[in-house]
């Protein structure tokens, strides 16, 4: 009896030091992090916090009995695995209710978003205009990272052929965050010397900042091709069908003017499981359900709606899922998200017929291999 209290007793110090070692080391960084010369400490903080919370959880699930004790302290209940809005199984932890640990997300601000960052690579070529009559019908953008760089290259191969090098009536370009790496950054200024495709500014290229992407994305649309009549968002991971794409924009032509097309779900509610992808603290969205949210694996929209969503993000605090951040200011200006037929945020069979057919539009998780024999092989209907 003796030995099972000591060990109860270490297991309860242990989890209440890492707790300690965790507040304190959040509020240092936190604050050293004002500073603009600290900004990748501030993401490398960012990041182990993260990891902090799953071996917190980890710490949680593995002494159970200590639930009700730290469950009374954090104000957290733990429930049966459930599905979550992507579809997969997790075990997720819910907020009951505010707490004092930290400041929560308001819903509105005045000017507290400005999207300010420098521009490191600018090709203004991508949305020059080659004769009187000619028209940029599409510009697409890309997420990317800087090590994919092959994923790049098979999409130049495929299906961006359309866009005839950035000459056609097609416009693309693929974007980036800054990283420390000095090899990486040098790679991809010479890859942009090569194909003049890239765009990139000075924030922190991480899978938290891409609403700082999607912000550079809006506002090059709107500043550098406002002459451009739609905008497509995707990843460098997708098959995109871009003739069947344009026959959506022109029969949609209407509804885009006012909505966000897409893999579009009307109901969806924040993830809580701290070793989610798509995690979203109580702190960070103190509400149980999204206004929705159109997948960002693939979305299109005209650019009167990305000039207005840029224009009202300044005024909609920061939220690092960005569909559900572009959602957020489509609900905010009285705009509606819009479920199209085709773009799919996962993978379907492949089949020719139906990847160069008009019923598919958009594949999710393409290889780079597979990509290219997609491309390859033809359709060869009965």
């Amino acid at each position: 009896m003796a030995d099972k209290t000591k060990k109860t007793a270490y297991g309860t110090a242990k989890v209440f030091l890492w707790i300690l070692f965790f507040l304190v080391f959040v509020v240092l960084v936190s604050v050293c992090a004002t500073s603009n010369k600290l900004m990748y400490i501030y993401s490398i903080h960012a990041t182990i916090k993260s990891n902090l919370q799953d071996l917190f959880t980890g710490i949680l699930l593995r002494n159970k009995s200590l639930n009700v004790t730290l469950n009374s302290t954090l104000n957290v209940i733990t429930v049966p695995t459930t599905m979550d809005v992507t579809g997969s199984m997790a075990s997720r932890i819910v907020s009951k209710a505010p707490t004092n640990l930290q400041t929560q997300r308001p819903d509105e601000c005045e000017d507290c978003f400005s999207h300010n960052f420098k521009y490191v690579i600018d090709n203004d070529v991508m949305c020059k205009l080659y004769n009187n009559s000619q028209e940029i019908d599409l510009i697409i953008f890309i997420f990317t990272t800087h090590q994919r760089q092959q994923e790049r290259n098979a999409i130049r191969q495929t299906w961006l052929n359309y866009t005839n090098k950035n000459t056609a009536n097609i416009r693309y370009s693929f974007l980036l965050g800054e990283v420390p790496d000095e090899n990486v950054r040098n790679l991809v200024e010479m890859e942009n010397k090569i194909h003049s495709d890239i765009i990139k500014e000075d924030f922190i290229d991480t899978y938290r900042n891409l609403t700082y992407k999607t912000m550079m994305a809006f506002k090059y649309s709107i500043t550098k091709c406002s002459h451009a009549k739609y905008v497509l968002k995707t990843d460098d991971d997708m098959w995109v069908n871009i003739p069947g794409l344009l026959k959506v924009i022109q029969r949609e032509k209407t509804t885009l003017q006012t909505a966000v097309g897409g893999a579009c779900h009307p109901v969806a509610g924040p993830i809580r499981n701290p070793g989610s992808k798509w995690y979203a603290s109580f702190q960070s969205y103190p509400h149980d359900s999204y206004p929705g949210f159109c997948s960002g694996t693939g979305y299109v929209t005209s650019i009167n709606v990305a000039r207005k969503v840029f224009e009202v993000s300044k005024n909609v605090p920061f939220f690092h899922l960005e569909d559900v951040f572009v959602a957020i200011c489509i609900r905010k200006l009285g705009y509606k998200l819009y479920p199209i037929p085709g773009f799919n945020a996962f993978r379907p069979p492949f089949d020719p017929c139906l990847y160069k057919g008009d019923a598919l539009i958009t594949s999710h998780e393409v290889p780079t291999e597979m990509l290219i024999r997609f491309w390859t092989k033809p359709c060869r209907s009965k």
